[in-house]
């Protein structure tokens, strides 16, 4: 899976997909439809719908659908790095003004 860097990585087809598979788009052709949703992709594009409701616009669930991309990355990163997190940046200034420390030129 790649790295989405923008709303419009959510496409208004893969949009449209998601909403014929919800059963919101009854008169459109379904079988028809060339450009499916990536799979990756349907989890957000359905929560962003459910979300902000059938009558959403296309870009507002383009937009919502790539803030909750972004969230859930974010919880990801925590998750593994959130660890080397430093709640207080004096503790950097004390190990690099430690005497017992001892740095060596080169």
């Amino acid at each position: 899976m790649r790295k989405l860097k923008s709303p419009n990585s959510f496409k208004t087809s893969y949009i449209a997909d998601v909403k014929e598979e919800l059963g919101f788009l009854k008169n459109k052709k379904v079988k028809s439809r060339k450009i499916k949703a990536p799979s990756y992709l349907k989890p957000y594009i359905i929560r962003a719908i459910k979300e902000l409701g059938k009558k959403a616009t296309y870009k507002d669930i383009q937009k919502r659908a790539f803030e909750i991309y972004q969230m859930e990355n974010l919880k990801k990163i925590d998750k593994y790095y959130g660890i080397f997190k430093l709640e207080d940046e004096s503790f950097i200034n004390n190990i690099a003004l430690d005497k017992e420390i001892y740095y060596e030129d080169n």
